[in-house]
């Protein structure tokens, strides 16, 4: 995990800079989440049974609780890269979420069996058998009402809180990413002979939105109340240099340090990262930071020119030798051969050799 993911998880785990996210993006400024009601969650979702073994994992996950009762689960996923799968990925995600309740709610009742002495429960194992396969109602005074919820340890009216999704994009690329399940579905739109099946599938698979925040095409700042409007500000003026050294004097007061630690990070400033705005001196020493920003920004450019121009380079030399080659394990040989490719990864060759 990098230092910007990192960063970007420490910094919404604040729990007032985590409502402050969803209720300045996704509810326009309404206050629908409170901070005092947001408690953190293990971020780490899996599922291992006889069918499959999965892990996923979430960059911050907190769960909404009032007077005892949760309200909802809130997840965020942090996104540097455009995700061209990423409705299949929040699904898998957010399923992922509902079964860890589902386990939660069938080990406390399965704990509360154990400890129970046979009360309410029907004792003799051969009757249980019997019910269910005649599909046949139990005692109501049974834990289980019927031996469908007896075998699923989930009963009809026990209830699973609702999970939501928010996407947070912060990278340099333009994001073409698909905004729904439909969009990455062949439905078969081609076959014109097939037109009424793609109107059925198209009714009867539902689909599934991604809920997204672009943080470089966010235009309207007013519903954030919280630091995190000065730092997606900021962001936004990270490649036009003057106007954010200049937005950065104007607001240098309402900057605190670990805003200034994730906005450094996020931009690659190390003058940043160590300004403390408590313990400057003079107006003098702002100007100094900016100063080294603007440098730092220049010097960062002129590094991520040579990257790009070497990822380019990269491309065509697998090109030239797919034509040559043919065989991706000899192209992949050829390419590390080279001095100045010599670290990349098969992932990245099979990507342009596929491309």
């Amino acid at each position: 995990m990098g230092k910007k993911d990192i960063t970007l998880k420490d910094y919404l785990s604040d729990a007032g800079r985590y409502a402050d996210l969803w209720n300045g993006s996704i509810f326009r400024g309404r206050q629908v989440i409170r901070a005092d009601e947001l408690s953190e969650m293990n971020t780490v979702q899996s599922k291992s049974d006889t069918q499959a073994v999965i892990e996923r994992s979430n960059d911050v996950a907190m769960k909404q609780t009032a007077d005892g009762k949760c309200l909802a689960v809130w997840l965020i996923a942090n996104q540097e890269t455009v995700d061209y799968s990423m409705p299949v990925r929040v699904m898998l995600q957010e399923a992922l979420e509902y079964d860890r309740q589902l386990k939660e709610i069938r080990r406390k009742r399965m704990r509360t069996e154990e400890k129970e002495s046979g009360h309410g429960r029907i004792k003799d194992q051969n009757l249980r058998k019997d019910a269910a396969r005649a599909g046949e109602s139990m005692d109501r005074e049974a834990p289980y009402a019927t031996a469908g919820e007896f075998l699923s340890r989930f009963r009809k009216d026990d209830r699973l809180h609702p999970v939501v999704t928010l996407v947070v994009y912060w990278g340099e690329e333009k994001w073409q990413g698909s905004g729904r399940l439909h969009d990455i579905l062949d439905f078969g739109e081609e076959e014109t002979d097939r037109e009424e099946l793609t109107g059925i599938l198209r009714s009867y698979v539902p689909d599934y939105p991604v809920h997204l925040l672009n943080l470089s095409e966010m235009k309207d700042y007013e519903g954030f109340h919280t630091e995190l409007r000065t730092l997606f500000e900021l962001y936004a003026r990270r490649n036009r240099k003057a106007e954010f050294a200049e937005y950065l004097e104007e607001h240098a007061g309402e900057i605190d340090s670990e805003t200034c630690w994730a906005l450094g990070q996020l931009i690659h400033s190390k003058e940043l990262q160590n300004y403390k705005p408590e313990k400057r001196k003079e107006k003098k020493d702002m100007s100094n930071v900016i100063a080294e920003l603007i440098e730092d920004g220049r010097a960062e450019g002129r590094r991520d020119g040579k990257i790009e121009g070497k990822i380019e380079g990269l491309q065509a030399l697998v090109r030239t030798l797919k034509g040559i080659l043919h065989d991706f394990a000899d192209v992949y040989e050829a390419v590390i051969q080279n001095d100045e490719y010599h670290d990349v990864t098969r992932e990245q060759v099979l990507d342009y050799y596929n491309s």
